[in-house]
């Protein structure tokens, strides 16, 4: 049998109970040899420096990616070295009880008594009891969640009136990288799963569910994260009297009309129109259509979803920490500007819920930035308000209309952006 390097626990049994038990450290000698080669002693300011490794396992070279870390050891003096390593942390401290002090050091090829040490230390730290009873009659808990081991898309199946379809088939498809397709049966609960899965976020996929009998009147219902809990400090504002400055800036106008005899006054004008409403079945409170902007359903078509159009065409938004806000809001004392409300239908709803309405089932969006306009929806609409108006009726067109079928866009993962990097192609002396 051979073990890999680590800690390897050894119990002795008799009779199905256990007799005596210790760690131990297999060192299989399989750590990669890495040699930096043309590094110079003396690098001048803001020069390049063009380096080499040379990666073995015993006579062979290695293919991998690695990651390089420099640090200033005089600046951090010997927190530089006592902190331990990615090495010590997976085959040593992540499998002791309590705080290893200085782990780097039973990994060090130079240190005579390192293996001795070790020893000890597994003899002493290491000591833990097991209740072997429970693990030879497989009463053990079960763990409530599995490893992770990609993304996955997950639901259940049931009737309209929320009953559960055992052996209903669920069918997936995308079109990421060429059209792909996967299929799968529901649990006794109804529950389905796709999982081993890897892709960019805002991938749509289409779920087409069936009964087991072949009928597609079922519901799909999708297991879907609930989104992290923002918490911000409330705005103090100073109390201040509206009456008593409205006077002081009716004064002011006064007086500085006084001292402008020169002036004409002009004929009264009077215009008589009616504004345009933009927005059918709006819920608008300032009115249909009162916004900074307004945004139809037909301008939606070529964004993936309404957040993918907002932070693409709409000036002055911004994402940040998976949340859109305006760069012209300031920033709390946590340093976050206040997060954008959203509406739809009337109804508030976080960020995550209008991600998954799709564009074509939407009228109008409109937006609002300016005080003027988001004051109405007080201190939630701080931060500006985005509402959101569906179709209805005959206006409402929806992708997939057939029975069964259903679209989602899970969270996945971020795709890899390549930030600006400096050249620094001229050597100071």
């Amino acid at each position: 049998v051979k073990f890999n390097s680590g800690i390897v626990q050894v119990t002795l049994f008799k009779n199905d109970a256990p007799v005596a038990e210790r760690l131990t450290f297999v060192d299989r000698k399989d750590a990669l040899e890495i040699t930096v080669k043309d590094l110079k002693p003396v690098y001048g300011a803001n020069s390049q420096m063009d380096l080499s490794f040379d990666v073995r396992e015993g006579d062979k070279p290695v293919m991998g990616s690695y990651s390089l870390s420099i640090i200033d050891v005089e600046r951090l003096g010997s927190a530089a070295s006592d902190e331990g390593h990615i090495l010590s942390n997976l085959l040593l401290t992540s499998d002791l009880r309590g705080v290893i002090e200085h782990p780097e050091y039973y990994f060090d090829k130079t240190q005579a008594n390192a293996e001795k040490h070790l020893n000890l230390l597994l003899m002493t730290q290491g000591w833990r009891r097991f209740k072997w009873k429970e693990v030879i009659e497989g009463t053990y808990t079960k763990p409530v969640f599995n490893p992770e081991v990609g993304l996955s898309v997950s639901g259940i199946i049931t009737s309209h009136n929320d009953k559960p379809y055992a052996n209903a088939k669920a069918l997936i498809m995308t079109t990421l990288g060429g059209v792909t397709t996967a299929d799968t049966l529901t649990d006794n609960n109804g529950a389905f799963i796709f999982d081993r899965m890897s892709f960019p976020d805002k991938t749509a996929f289409v779920i087409r569910a069936s009964k087991e009998s072949g009928g597609r009147s079922v519901k799909t219902t999708f297991n879907i994260e609930p989104p992290v809990t923002h918490r911000t400090a409330p705005l103090v504002v100073a109390p201040f009297d509206l009456l008593k400055v409205s006077e002081n800036g009716k004064k002011q106008y006064q007086a500085a009309f006084m001292h402008h005899q020169e002036g004409l006054r002009i004929r009264e004008v009077e215009i008589k129109a009616e504004q345009k409403r933009h927005v059918r079945n709006s819920t608008n409170l300032n009115g249909p259509g009162v916004a900074d902007q307004v945004i139809k359903g037909e301008q939606l078509e070529s964004s993936i979803s309404i957040i993918d159009y907002l932070s693409k065409y709409v000036n002055g938004v911004i994402m940040e920490r998976g949340l859109l806000s305006f760069t012209r809001n300031g920033v709390d004392i946590n340093g976050r500007r206040p997060s954008i409300m959203f509406v739809w239908n009337g109804i508030p709803v976080d960020q995550d819920y209008i991600e998954n309405i799709s564009v074509n089932e939407v009228d109008a969006v409109e937006v609002l930035k300016s005080t003027s306009f988001n004051s109405v929806y007080g201190m939630e609409g701080m931060g500006g308000v985005v509402i959101i108006t569906t179709k209805m009726g005959m206006d409402l067109q929806k992708p997939y209309n057939a029975l069964g079928v259903s679209v989602i866009r899970p969270k996945g993962f971020t795709i890899q952006r390549e930030f600006y990097q400096p050249k620094f192609s001229i050597i100071f002396q």
